[in-house]
């Protein structure tokens, strides 16, 4: 029953390590897998013989990778200590690698800081429509100019939503990043969904469409030319 449990969440998502959970995504990049972790006490040994538990400390261990986590009480809040916290979802695997190093120095410092990682997107953002509209316009523009060109509405909001958020997190606005700390969390899922649209489903069209027959090909070619020239 539990191995169905966790593929089934496996399924619905990843799951951020949370130490409130029994179960949750392996932070371990060897790993990453949603599985049971096992709680134990932090225990060191003394100089003069004997071991003891560290107040406050606890550890997680991965039942897929027998990898562990620490956590730390800070304030009342447990944090994770070992290995250092990525937040948010993972890239999209089509991510360029420019703009990937911009989206996982934000998830490196999400946890600490809702609001630099809000700003890192908003710049993973600017990379990477300055890859769909070359120039130097401002990225509110060129958005202007990939809605002209038939964008889908969709891809528009979710740009405009890491836009705007990103801009307050870098200038005074209404959003308080403090109290809210999962807008910024979301925004990750958002920067993946403009490369899924933008990136990875017409790579994937692309590569189906050099499977054709090249004399199928050379056919599409005839019957388009013949469109685009006729009166």
């Amino acid at each position: 029953m539990a191995e169905d449990v966790e593929a089934a969440t496996s399924r619905a998502g990843h799951v951020a390590p949370d130490p409130k959970l029994d179960a949750f995504n392996c932070p371990h990049s060897q790993c990453g897998s949603f599985a049971h972790q096992r709680i134990s006490d932090v225990m060191l040994r003394r100089p003069s013989g004997g071991i003891f538990a560290i107040s406050g400390w606890t550890a997680r261990t991965c039942v897929r990778c027998d990898q562990y986590t620490v956590w730390a009480d800070w304030h009342g809040r447990p944090q994770m200590v070992y290995p250092l916290p990525l937040e948010g979802l993972p890239p999209s695997p089509d991510t360029p690698l420019d703009v990937l190093a911009v989206y996982e120095e934000a998830r490196s410092v999400a946890e600490r800081s809702p609001r630099s990682a809000a700003a890192l997107l908003r710049l993973a953002l600017q990379m990477l429509v300055d890859g769909l509209v070359p120039g130097s316009e401002k990225l509110d523009t060129k958005i202007g100019k990939l809605v002209a060109q038939g964008l889908d509405p969709r891809v528009q909001r979710a740009m405009d939503v890491v836009r705007v958020v990103g801009n307050n997190a870098v200038h005074p606005g209404q959003i308080d990043f403090d109290e809210l700390p999962e807008i910024a969390a979301s925004l990750f899922g958002l920067i993946n969904l403009v490369v899924e649209q933008m990136i990875s489903r017409p790579k994937h069209v692309d590569a189906l469409f050099q499977t054709l027959p090249q004399q199928a090909l050379d056919g599409i070619e005839r019957r388009n030319s013949r469109a685009t020239n006729s009166p």
